[in-house]
């Protein structure tokens, strides 16, 4: 009971939260009729869509644990109670913990997939057996020391499982290979069984190291500063990169090269947008590739968050805000249009009303990470049938996402001159 809060009020108030969210987790499974008719329409569902599913969650599921959460300590704890040998059982556990959490959320996203799509009772045992022999890779694989095969691994493993999404909800392949990817998954975990143990290795250093890293990015959530949590770019070795004029777009443009490793994320939206498609035929592409080419150009939009973090980096480029945006707009939209290239490639259908949902998403990027940083100042506290809501923080938050719903909201339905409108609605986003 003591970790639900100290106070009657704090007990109350996380009791409330946990009921809501309860009730939300559990929509799916009593009114699932809207929701089946929004994704599906008249529409049957693909015969494999819930495998496919199955294979995307995995593979967001393995990607999150890649950076190796667990792996910090409290360097006070380090110095004055690190004698008892228990440091690598913590660590595991905590790897652990943070290990059945992400994929729990496999489990009910499936379950829920098939409340909404109908179980494929055939392939269950098939579904089943992958499910068993990618957790206990991810698990073993995230204990050992990372050597170049195994950050090869790493790597690959949630872009073939996201293919093999992608190949399963077009029925181009059987079960048989989902058979065959559980028996390769399971094999590679018993190889890596004889590895180093991580937690073991772990030196003083490294662990305060990400210590220091977590509480930054406690520290940035807590005051609302999310766009910290964005990829730090890799060193640039071309030394010219910031020589000459105009500084604005090398600026910018080096901060896109120096974060290519979030290609490898951006490609695995693409294959994830276009299993979807094929997964749910009824929804409406537009609200896919519009929150796809969100969180594909976000990443990239790093180093203009930076700049807003920075008033001497900002000073430095010695131009205007509006210099500024237009040019990161400019080359975010070339990174957009590349992606969106890629989505075509992979089989989603062109339409004018896709394209502009990409620039509608790259809009809503810059607007984002070009705001002010948040001011507690103007918290705005409404009152709302007996609930205080505070409004001029939520607005602030709301920055850059608004543009996002309202442009898919009049592409996604067929507003009439919904084209014209989602490009003035793009350039006032920019602008101001």
């Amino acid at each position: 009971m003591s970790r639900l809060g100290l106070t009657s009020e704090e007990v109350a108030d996380r009791v409330v939260a946990g009921v809501i969210l309860v009730a939300l987790l559990g929509s799916p499974f009593y009114g699932g009729d809207a929701v089946r008719d929004q994704l599906l329409g008249a529409r049957a569902p693909a015969p494999l869509a819930v495998p496919a599913l199955l294979c995307l969650s995995l593979a967001l599921a393995w990607w999150s644990t890649l950076r190796r959460g667990y792996l910090w300590a409290d360097p006070a704890a380090l110095t004055w109670s690190d004698f008892d040998g228990s440091r690598p059982a913590t660590l595991l556990r905590r790897l652990r913990v943070g290990w059945a959490l992400r994929f729990a959320v496999v489990v009910y996203a499936v379950c829920a997939g098939g409340m909404l799509l109908g179980w494929p009772g055939p392939v269950l045992a098939a579904c089943g057996a992958l499910f068993a022999a990618v957790t206990a890779l991810a698990l073993v694989a995230a204990a050992r020391a990372p050597g170049p095969l195994l950050r090869l691994l790493e790597q690959l493993m949630p872009l073939v499982l996201t293919v093999f999404g992608l190949l399963v909800a077009s029925a181009v392949v059987s079960t048989v290979v989902l058979w065959g990817l559980a028996a390769v998954a399971t094999c590679a975990a018993v190889l890596l069984t004889r590895g180093r143990s991580l937690p073991s290795m772990a030196g003083r250093r490294e662990l305060v190291e990400r210590y220091t890293a977590r509480m930054v990015r406690r520290t940035s959530v807590s005051f609302l500063d999310v766009w910290t949590l964005l990829p730090q770019g890799r060193p640039l070795k071309w030394r010219g990169a910031l020589a000459g004029s105009p500084v604005v777009v090398r600026f910018v443009f080096a901060g896109v090269i120096t974060r290519a490793r979030s290609l490898l994320f951006a490609l695995m939206l693409a294959l994830t947008i276009a299993a979807l498609r094929k997964a749910f035929p009824g929804a409406n592409p537009v609200w896919w590739v519009g929150i796809g080419a969100y969180l594909a150009v976000l990443p990239f939009s790093a180093p203009i968050a930076q700049l807003n973090r920075s008033p001497g980096l900002r000073r430095w480029l010695s131009n205007g805000d509006r210099v500024l945006t237009v040019t990161a707009a400019g080359i975010l939209l070339v990174v957009g249009a590349l992606w969106f290239g890629v989505t075509l490639a992979l089989g989603v259908p062109w339409s004018t009303m896709s394209a502009l949902a990409v620039a509608v998403g790259v809009a809503a990027v810059v607007r984002s990470v070009t705001r002010s940083p948040i001011d507690f100042r103007n918290l705005g506290i409404v009152a709302v049938e007996g609930v205080l809501l505070p409004v001029g923080l939520l607005t602030q938050l709301a920055r850059g996402p608004e543009v996002l719903a309202l442009g898919l909201l009049l592409l996604g339905n067929g507003v009439a001159f919904a084209a014209p409108i989602a490009i003035v609605l793009c350039v006032l986003a920019i602008l101001f």
